[in-house]
């Protein structure tokens, strides 16, 4: 009779092994968990850490009842329900080694929990929905003495100023007394002295007050502090400031301006900042100013580089002035930028734009690229925004020591260009633990053909060129052809050149449609097949622990329409959404972890080699999908209802996947049928 082996035993007798053996070895049970998936399984309920609460109150483990409702709270109604909070001040005392209490209920901080930081000397206070409930808009007036004490206090360290919280925070035509209170705030000695954390939705709330001693003084009724308030005195060292973009407002006109930037320099240090995420645009001369300015401290950087509306010799100056910016932060650690032009600017080239050679940064450990894509571009569109072969080289070259890298590739059908990119990564990032993949797939975009001469890219043309009447500006659009689709599909009837009758206007043609629809398709296979690519492109053993890989973008179908002034603008094409659900069910989204039998630092066992990454696929389709087909006892019916037969993406999805025959007298669900296209090579 043949022995047991360990992942056939009940998993209560697994676990209380793995238990034993914590107890007893614990590196002996982080060996045991890298043996195979089932031992990782078993044992990580034992390596991961518990946090208890021991409770010494009595009352507090028969449970009380806290209602957190989505209104504000007056501060009436703050000091009458005081009590309620004291259950959550009586365990704050018994947590002995807390150092953080972070505070985002609707309502404001009662004053039993304000007391019970100040008691116990809990070093940092966040308030996640900041708004001064007593603050008068018309008196300009902070009268409650507890929310005196609030924004006295030595612990509070960050605020967030949310306008779902605070709606008065978002007042663009005049000042809002909510955002000018915490500007006071930082400006007045004893006020807050340990704040080192702002968060801000970015409005323009008079742009013109930048004097101090414009807005009336919030604070004068704080009689227990006395003289000892000196308006505009200090300028805080904030340590971590975000100014974000809510969403609502146009982007094109929420952008961060040298003013903008010029307030916030009359406020805070900002030679003290150690992280910096700006989620809104900035303008170039923002951009310059801050090339200017000095950031010793600072480690951690977001920006927002994508601006609407630019012209290519703007974009390429534009990103030349972000890239010298960043030259200057030699102490980065981590960089966060969305909607990078790596046609314009190749990031990771070593010189400037002007000449000036630029020396790789040795201590960045992080970098995102995050993929931005405008609906609204009335100049340019461009099809490469993610970077070519070279440049992920070049990137690799400048920031040597990356180890967490978020960057897009652009799919090609799986061609040896597309695995090159691939190679690239492996190669040239050799410590790279954590690899975040986006896969572009969206078909080609109509280029507008603009006359403007000279060509601004080419070297010399520092000056923007003359530029004709706006109504000989554009003179159409033009189609990259599908090459590779004509080739493989293109028969006696000319199948892949035929074009797709959708909408007014005939701009894409079935050889597009194919290409986008195998660009989009990846399925578990592919992904396993790229991670392994990038694996074994490593000159050295690959350090790559866990790749994250989705695709997006093959419903961004454009069509060209010429406006009233005689330009031309690119708009969804109604094509869109008859691809909606084609792209929900191709496009997929995985979790690659490697082998726990291989180890990073040296050669895999053989049968380690042998043994696939474990694939998780993710996201709401991976779930979303079978329920809604199990739903039904057809397939067939669940088919009709989400690609409806008039689809004319449906001739295109058959071309690539003929259906499957019948199994038991059923269809097979359009969503089961196809297979990703392999690599070449």
């Amino acid at each position: 009779m043949a022995r047991p082996t360990f992942e056939a035993l009940p998993t209560e007798l697994k676990n209380r092994t793995c238990e034993l053996l914590g107890e007893t070895d614990m590196q002996s049970l982080r060996s045991f968990a890298q043996a195979s998936w089932d031992s990782y399984a078993a044992a990580k309920r034992t390596l991961f850490r518990d946090i208890t609460f021991y409770v010494s109150t009595p009352e507090f483990g028969q449970g009380h009842e806290l209602q957190i409702k989505p209104n504000s709270t007056s501060i009436q109604q703050m000091h009458a329900l005081d009590h309620v909070w004291l259950p959550a001040a009586e365990l704050i005392q018994e947590l002995t080694g807390l150092t953080d209490l972070i505070f985002q209920c609707p309502s404001q901080l009662p004053p039993c929990l304000l007391k019970v930081v100040h008691e116990k000397r809990i070093a940092r206070l966040h308030l996640r929905t900041w708004s001064l409930r007593s603050l008068d808009t018309q008196s300009w007036v902070v009268q409650d003495p507890h929310e005196l004490a609030i924004i006295s206090s030595p612990s509070l360290y960050s605020i967030w100023m949310q306008t779902e919280f605070c709606p008065q925070l978002a007042r663009r035509s005049t000042p809002s007394p909510q955002a000018e209170a915490v500007y006071q705030i930082m400006t007045t000695k004893c006020l807050a002295p340990n704040l080192r954390e702002l968060r801000k939705c970015h409005y323009y709330d008079g742009g013109g007050h930048d004097d101090l001693a414009v807005s009336p003084f919030v604070f004068r009724e704080a009689r227990n502090l006395g003289e000892k308030l000196e308006r505009g005195a200090r300028l805080l060292p904030i340590r971590h400031l975000e100014l974000l973009y809510d969403g609502w407002d146009d982007a094109r006109l929420n952008i961060l301006s040298r003013s903008h930037l010029a307030h916030w320099q009359a406020r805070v240090d900002l030679s003290a900042l150690e992280s910096l995420k700006l989620t809104i645009s900035l303008d170039q001369e923002t951009v310059e100013t801050l090339s200017r300015l000095s950031f010793p401290f600072l480690r951690s950087l977001s920006l927002d580089c994508e601006i609407s509306g630019q012209t290519t010799w703007h974009a390429v100056h534009y990103f030349r002035a972000v890239k010298r910016f960043l030259s200057t932060l030699t102490q980065l650690r981590k960089l966060h930028l969305c909607g990078w032009d790596h046609e314009a600017v190749s990031l990771g080239a070593h010189e400037d734009g002007d000449g000036n050679m630029l020396e790789p940064n040795p201590h960045l450990k992080v970098l995102w690229l995050k993929p931005g894509f405008s609906l609204d571009v009335p100049c340019r569109v461009d099809t490469a925004r993610s970077p070519t072969e070279q440049q992920l080289y070049d990137l690799a070259a400048r920031y040597p020591a990356i180890q967490d890298l978020s960057v897009s590739i652009r799919r090609s059908m799986g061609d040896e260009a597309e695995v090159r990119r691939y190679r690239a990564l492996g190669r040239g990032f050799r410590m790279l633990e954590r690899l975040s993949l986006e896969l572009e797939a969206h078909p080609p975009i109509p280029q507008i053909i603009d006359r403007l001469t000279p060509d601004p890219r080419l070297p010399g043309n520092s000056s923007p060129p003359t530029a004709p009447p706006p109504e000989e500006v554009y003179s159409g659009t033009t189609m990259l052809p599908p090459a590779e689709a004509t080739r493989l599909w293109d028969g006696p009837d000319g199948f892949s050149r035929e074009l797709l009758p959708v909408g007014e206007r005939y701009t894409y043609t079935n050889g597009h449609a194919l290409e986008g629809m195998v660009n989009a398709a990846v399925d578990q296979d592919l992904a396993q097949a790229i991670y392994n690519t990038i694996v074994d492109a490593s000159a050295t053993p690959s350090k790559l622990n866990t790749m994250l890989l989705k695709v997006r973008g093959f419903g961004l179908f454009f069509d060209p329409v010429h406006t009233d002034n005689g330009m031309i603008e690119l708009t969804l094409s109604p094509l869109w959404r008859q691809s909606f659900p084609w792209a929900a069910g191709l496009q997929r989204e995985y979790l690659i972890k490697r082998n726990p039998m291989q180890s990073p630092d040296g050669p895999a066992t053989p049968a380690a080699q042998k043994t696939a990454p474990k694939i998780t696929e993710l996201g709401e389709w991976a779930v979303e999908w079978g329920n809604a087909l199990d739903a039904y006892s057809d397939d067939a019916y669940c088919v009709r209802c989400l690609v409806k037969p008039q689809n004319p993406l449906t001739k295109i999805f058959r071309k690539l996947w003929p259906p499957i025959p019948k199994v038991c007298h059923k269809d097979i669900a359009w969503v089961y049928e196809w297979k990703s296209w392999p690599l070449a090579g």
